[in-house]
């Protein structure tokens, strides 16, 4: 059996570091975090959590936004319970984050 959950939210960045929500990972399938941007700029990490409240920066994972664009981080495989899109600089910049979750 297949399973596919799609969330979306729309984000404004200001200061930094700011967080999105958190996404549960369900025994560590595949998931795709997409960062649709449509103005400012900025930075932004995965990171991973065990806890809901205890985060690691995944080390690799770290993007630049400019402009008006998109970022992908496509998953196969995770050991961690959670994860979330830190962004770590970010002026006036504008998105649509999605989650996408697939086992």
């Amino acid at each position: 059996m297949s399973i596919k959950e799609v969330h979306s939210k729309q984000y404004t960045i200001s200061a930094s570091p700011q967080y999105s929500d958190s996404f549960s990972l369900y025994n560590g399938y595949a998931f795709a975090l997409h960062w649709v941007y449509t103005s400012g700029a900025g930075s932004g990490i995965l990171q991973y959590s065990n806890d809901n409240s205890n985060w690691v920066d995944v080390t690799g994972t770290s993007q630049s936004f400019s402009g008006s664009s998109s970022a992908l981080w496509d998953v196969t495989q995770c050991g961690a319970a959670y994860v979330r899109l830190k962004f770590t600089s970010g002026t006036n910049m504008t998105g649509t984050l999605y989650f996408n979750w697939k086992g």
